[in-house]
């Protein structure tokens, strides 16, 4: 048995590269050394005793998957984690997640439960843990990992994209037909998702509906989605938003333009990635975010630097579609996080879908299609209300509860009481806001197929 020296976060190398238990402050851990072909990073290799680095010498090892792209590394580290407040379900995640990193074998977050730092876009401590959440608190994997894909569509290039990574450098970025005169939205997907036919709608919708007066960015973060434990990927949606938010600030560079350019749209997890770009561009802030039914699991924080919050951008819109309620399970969250929050059919379980059971099968999803109609339906409504040569416009009443609204107390659009529901990006453009509207709550019926704008009022 070796007795760490210090208690700074550290990477251990043993000779044989081999997993080892250690001793860290008089409790047992297990930890998986550094890949054997990365150890000119280990100090004293060859000794029999365990050597550690200091955290500061450790941030140089967040390069590894920049380095050696193909090898088949594993990094992954584990500090003293106090399991007395976990019930069974937190400890079970945590065995089921160290699993299915070995077997993965090409993770490599550098240290999962600690702290970790990469260039660009700064240092990462662990979510808060939530007990009533059943968050373990996780680092994100790193930007190398997921390697977001930044699919860029533009008028001249509507279908076939121009794709940067996240990095792109300026001479990257202006090869390329990016209209700077324009404003920009981005789309980002959720849980479990990559590129979807959905995406592709939504590009072509908002070209329609603001005259071809956008230019469309996807991205994709698959890799991030999928990650073993649906934890994981929640808080891998750090690492993405900071990483939209650093293209974000290379296009701004590059072309002389300002932050209030840019409308980001994301969907499930891709909400709150939406919500951490807009946390790091400020002075001035986003023009707006519109949130696709945020995931609730694992952000019912009341600390908005841990999810989407109204702060985030000048205009926040929110729809809801998946909300748990008394009669079933749900993806989503029915808290109010935006300027305007929209709950279509009260906001849970939508016309059409079965009752969710989706909070206890997370980790065994294999496709986002499959997590819950509820929770796709926000993107549907998105799609299909507004189509070309559609007459129909959602209007939603705001109103104390969808009982109240259901009863017809809520008719009333004077002061913002009644908003239309949807993309609309041109009765969103340059609105101007007060906050008098934050925490309240918009309903609006919907039909059960896909013509949504079959509305029933």
């Amino acid at each position: 048995m070796s007795h760490i020296r210090d208690k700074s976060s550290a990477v251990f190398c043993p000779k044989d590269g081999s997993e080892t238990q250690i001793e860290a402050n008089r409790q047992k851990v297990h930890y998986i050394a550094c890949n054997p072909v990365l150890k000119h990073k280990c100090r004293d290799l060859l000794t029999e005793e365990l050597k550690p680095l200091t955290f500061k010498e450790d941030i140089h090892s967040v390069d590894y998957m920049r380095q050696y792209p193909k090898s088949s590394l594993v990094c992954v580290k584990f500090m003293r984690i106090n399991t007395s407040k976990f019930n069974i379900k937190m400890k079970l995640n945590l065995i089921v997640l160290v699993v299915a990193v070995i077997e993965v074998h090409s993770v490599c977050t550098d240290d999962m439960l600690g702290k970790t730092c990469y260039r660009d876009i700064g240092c990462f401590s662990p979510t808060e843990y939530n007990e009533s959440a059943g968050a373990l608190p996780l680092l994100p994997m790193s930007p190398d990992f997921i390697a977001p894909v930044f699919h860029m569509y533009t008028q001249e290039h509507r279908t076939i994209p121009r794709n940067y990574s996240y990095n792109a450098t300026a001479d990257q970025l202006r090869y390329s037909t990016f209209n700077a005169s324009l404003r920009t939205a981005f789309i980002v997907h959720g849980f479990r998702s990559g590129y979807s036919l959905w995406l592709e709608n939504m590009r072509d919708l908002i070209f329609y509906k603001s005259n071809d007066q956008f230019n469309v960015v996807v991205v994709i973060w698959e890799k991030g989605a999928r990650a073993p434990l649906y934890n994981l990927a929640a808080s891998n949606t750090r690492v993405v938003g900071a990483l939209i938010g650093f293209f974000i600030n290379s296009l701004c560079k590059t072309y002389n333009i300002t932050n209030d350019r840019f409308w980001l749209i994301g969907h499930s997890l891709g909400a709150h990635v939406m919500g951490f770009a807009g946390k790091r561009l400020n002075n001035p802030q986003v023009a707006r975010i519109t949130a696709l039914d945020p995931a609730g699991i694992t952000f019912q924080s009341k600390n908005t630097a841990l999810r989407l919050d109204h702060s985030d951008a000048q205009i926040v819109d929110v729809i809801h579609t998946d909300a748990p309620d008394s009669n079933t399970e749900g993806f989503g969250t029915s808290d109010t996080l935006g300027h305007f929050d929209f709950y279509p059919n009260g906001g849970s379980l939508q016309p059409g879908c079965a009752a969710s059971d989706i909070t206890s099968k997370l980790n065994t999803i294999t496709s986002g299609d499959e997590i819950s109609c509820s929770r796709s339906r926000a993107w549907a409504i998105m799609n299909n209300i507004e189509k070309p040569r559609d007459e129909c416009s959602a209007v939603a009443y705001q109103c104390e509860n969808y009982a109240a609204f259901l009863e017809g107390r809520c008719a009333n659009c004077a002061d913002n009481k009644c908003q239309p529901m949807g993309l609309n990006p041109d009765y969103w453009t340059d609105k101007k806001m007060d906050n008098k509207t934050v925490d309240s709550q918009y309903f609006v019926n919907t039909g059960p197929k896909e013509d949504y704008c079959s509305l029933i009022i």
